[in-house]
């Protein structure tokens, strides 16, 4: 299966993966951003958005603040 790059929109305890290559990422985005969400610093290369998930909840468990003030890629 090949893999994705997914972001992570996030608004208080609400974690949504989103990959960048599906169709109507953009739209998804926007939408979410409108509705006062904000793109995580942690990126996540996976195949599917339950692995990205899994990653992203692996790497914030450790974390309780923000990792970096850069771009973390997984």
């Amino acid at each position: 299966m090949q893999k994705k790059y997914f972001i992570f929109l996030l608004k208080e305890k609400t974690v949504t993966p989103q990959s960048l290559e599906e169709p109507c990422a953009e739209k998804m985005i926007c939408e979410m951003l409108r509705q006062q969400f904000y793109i995580s610093r942690i990126h996540i290369v996976a195949a599917t958005s339950q692995e990205a998930l899994e990653k992203y909840q692996k790497l914030t468990k450790y974390y309780t603040g923000e990792l970096s003030s850069r771009v973390i890629l997984c």
